[in-house]
């Protein structure tokens, strides 16, 4: 018999994040494709984002 391997992602998969820093939530979409690697990073709140200093390269760098 053929054995499958059903745990392998096909296609991107997207994960809705946040940051919580003092009162305040940045909020940023993280994409990875089907071999995790990652693809694209959004952030929702680049005003948030801006004031504490947190940019998509710092997400990258973190998260790649």
């Amino acid at each position: 018999k053929y054995q499958y391997d059903v745990t392998r992602l096909v296609g991107d998969i997207r994960f809705d994040c946040c940051i919580q820093k003092d009162d305040y939530e940045i909020d940023f979409y993280v994409t990875y494709d089907e071999d995790s690697e990652l693809v694209e990073i959004e952030i929702q709140d680049p005003e948030i984002a801006d004031k504490f200093g947190i940019t998509e390269s710092d997400l990258y760098e973190l998260l790649g």
